[in-house]
């Protein structure tokens, strides 16, 4: 049979990963689930990273902010209420009721709110990043790549669990457990989890208030996990998170005073308070048929988002921004059917379905007694999907892997701004329903080298609907508030290798990407409202479809076992993207300014630019790279074991997309050590994060338009990395 040398393969690798638990001269082998089927990742003809809960744990990492110091041209960012994720050179950040380009799934559910993966991470199984566009299997379709997290299990054979504290500089306590108990043994088990965690890691401060900056959260999970000895099992979890803070998101810079940005001093006369609260359910139930697996995926989530905020960041009283949103009841169901180890033929068909809705309140107010304005924006979203994936084995060293997915978004947006005091523009309403209707897919061709190595090729299809702009101020001009879909288009060639012994693992991919209506976002772009007085009057922000966007790139995961008390691990990944063409871009002049565009009847009269050749920006360079080293010493005669793990993670300079400000590259590492049992009883652990207090600005955007009056020069800056910490982490299992 075909297959038949490949299970003899998966076998032998599993007994692989059990000697090294022994202690022999092999690494171990990670299974993934990225193609929705349990696979060794070195199997599988993409590009995939896997992060352990326990090598997350060893980084004593606490979100998903830390999870992207561990892999190479990943970048996870979360100020209050916002987050964004960079892959392969391309993030979101825009403001939109609109799904992210880089998805987020909590054990095999779509997250419809990304905010909800961003909050501190705790009980992790693994991290998997699936890189370049994903169009087939998973819930909605995605142009730049998804990360799945998966949380653990209930131990069905015993009482199990774990308790892990951390002090640290900057107010850090973190508490974090885990307990599983075997309600039916062999069959049914529960496992509670959760986290309490305070801090202010970025050790931000308020210039003009009496005000100490925090961030707390408090979550909890409860998982069921139910396998009997017939064909039905299933897996019940459900999850709970509060989430609280006051956390500056932009220092002040003034050289001629002596303020530096990395002083991390806010000077605005409103502290930034945001809140959030949420609650998630995901259900799955599976019924094995014998010749296929008939699966069921169910979600639901509800909570509330609050953020009060200074929107020019100065002492100037210039503009506040009240922003309250309400989640309603946002679910998703996925049915696949899974065919059962088939010789030539593996396929997986389903469809899927999502609904979600969220109303926002947001309340601008002005200098002084000018007024403001009363915005309400409701939006509701539907998602229809059927799939395919298929896997043909065509020789014993061939494999080609075909999959489509037709997908249906509609989007309802409704925008409403009331205006009062002394503003001079009228109220306005706009409305706007949107359909997109596509296909979107993969086709991969692997070849098997020999039994540890792999060449493959792909061609992968992805993509994102359109939208409305989330409209905070109600001054985005009619004409251009609504913007089309997105698409995306991939073409990788990688290698996959396991040599020396098992002793060297190489993975190697290279891939050129195209958008077409690339979601490209404009912020305070100065608009003139009356003819009778030229000149800028207010400011916007508009998401607008760049026509193509270019990216290549190539990423390299070299890990080696020098020993079995030594591994090193060393990942570079290069990303190059910009607009091939990009026209009627709206913006405040410049070099690039090609004239002005709207008129008075649909809003006002804004510049325009031409971008086609620039790099499109955000928060990652062309270049980044983690290396990583793992020492484990054992004390004879003690049961126990001292380590020493370096983590050292650089960057490369980077351009922001709005002020086209270059901000320097920067490196950091990370140090622990400690003693620990040898049996894994215990582990106390001394670690410093950034421990040469490396002081780098992440990105510089803020527009000058937005600093108003600002006194003596100070101007307001982006966020810059966070200091050096130290701290200690003990853990006990039990």
């Amino acid at each position: 049979m075909i297959r038949s040398r490949y299970s003899v393969l998966v076998a032998a690798l599993a007994a692989s990963s059990q000697l090294h638990a022994q202690g022999s001269m092999m690494l171990e082998e990670i299974t993934v689930t990225a193609q929705k089927t349990t696979e060794l990742i070195q199997d599988i003809p993409m590009a995939v990273n896997a992060v352990t809960g326990e090598a997350f744990r060893r980084a004593v990492a606490f979100d998903m902010q830390d999870l992207g110091k561990l892999v190479p041209g990943v970048v996870l960012e979360s100020t209050g209420n916002n987050q964004n994720i960079t892959l392969r050179g391309v993030g979101t950040k825009i403001s939109a009721a609109q799904a992210p380009r880089t998805n987020t799934y909590l054990d095999g559910s779509y997250v419809n709110n990304q905010q909800l993966s961003f909050f501190s991470q705790f009980d992790i199984a693994r991290f998997e990043i699936l890189r370049g566009p994903q169009g087939t299997l998973y819930g909605r379709a995605s142009p730049t790549g998804s990360i799945v997290i998966h949380t653990r299990n209930p131990d069905l054979t015993g009482f199990e669990g774990y308790v892990e504290g951390t002090l640290g500089d900057y107010d850090l306590v973190n508490t974090r457990f885990g307990v599983s108990v075997p309600l039916i043994e062999n069959e049914l088990g529960l496992r509670i989890a959760g986290l309490f965690d305070e801090n202010n890691s970025a050790d931000g401060s308020y210039a003009n208030l009496d005000q100490e900056q925090y961030v707390r959260t408090n979550a909890g999970r409860a998982t069921l996990l139910w396998e009997p000895e017939t064909p039905v099992s299933a897996r019940l979890s459900l999850s709970h998170v509060d989430y609280r803070g006051d956390q500056s998101s932009a220092y002040a810079e003034d050289p001629v005073q002596g303020i530096s940005r990395y002083d991390r001093v806010e000077i605005s006369e409103q502290p930034r308070l945001f809140g959030s609260r949420f609650n998630q359910v995901i259900l799955e139930l599976n019924y094995d048929l014998d010749w296929a697996v008939l699966t069921s995926q169910s979600y639901y989530a509800d909570g509330t988002n609050d953020e009060i905020k200074d929107v020019d960041r100065t002492p100037v009283y210039a503009s506040v921004q009240d922003t309250n949103i309400i989640f309603n009841q946002a679910h998703n169901q996925e049915l696949r059917l899974t065919s059962s180890g088939n010789d030539y033929w593996d396929w997986i068909v389903g469809g899927y379905y999502s609904r979600a809705a969220a109303d926002t309140d947001v309340e601008n107010r002005f200098v002084g007694d000018f007024g403001g304005v009363l915005v309400n924006l409701t939006t509701n979203s539907e998602d229809f999907g059927v799939f395919s994936h298929n896997t043909i084995y065509l020789t014993g060293d061939w494999t080609l892997t075909a999959g489509a997915r037709w997908n249906k978004t509609s989007r309802y947006n409704s925008n409403t701004a009331d205006y009062f005091g002394l503003v001079p523009l009228p109220d306005q309403a706009n409305v706007s329903r949107i359909t997109d209707i596509d296909w979107t897919g993969t086709l991969k061709l692997a070849y098997r080298l020999g039994v540890d190595q792999m060449a493959y090729g792909t061609v992968d299809r992805g993509g994102r609907g359109g939208g409305q702009t989330l409209d905070l101020t109600g001054s985005t001009p009619d004409n251009i508030q609504d913007f089309g879909p997105e698409e995306s288009t991939s073409f990788e060639l990688g290698y996959k290798s396991t040599l020396l012994n098992q002793r060297l693992r190489f993975n190697v991919a290279a891939y050129y990407q195209i958008y077409d209506d690339f979601h490209q976002e404009a912020i305070d772009v100065d608009i003139d409202l009356n003819p009778a007085t030229p000149g800028p009057d207010f400011n916007f922000r508009v998401i607008q479809n760049a026509e193509k966007v270019l990216v290549t790139g190539a990423e390299v995961d070299l890990t080696y076992l020098f020993s079995t008390w030594f591994t090193g691990q060393f990942n570079v990944a290069y990303n190059d993207a910009e607009y091939d063409s990009f026209s009627n871009v709206a913006c405040n002049g410049g070099p690039r300014a090609t004239g002005l565009q709207g008129s008075y009847a649909t809003g006002g009269i804004y510049q325009v630019c031409d971008y086609s050749g620039l790099r499109i920006g955000g928060d990652s360079g062309d270049w980044s790279g983690v290396a990583q080293g793992n020492m484990v010493l054992p004390l004879s005669g003690t049961g126990m074991e001292w380590y020493l793990d370096v983590l050292a993670n650089a960057n490369s300079f980077r351009v922001a997309p709005n002020t086209r400000i270059r901000s320097a590259g920067f490196a950091t590492v990370d140090l622990f050590t400690g003693l620990r049992s040898t049996e894994g009883v215990w582990d106390l652990k001394l670690w410093v994060k950034n421990a040469f207090d490396k002081e780098a600005t992440i990105i510089e955007d803020v527009p000058e338009a937005r600093t108003y009056n600002v006194p003596n020069g100070i101007t307001p800056q982006e966020r810059v990395i966070r200091p050096r910490q130290v701290g200690l982490t003990a853990i006990w299992n039990f």
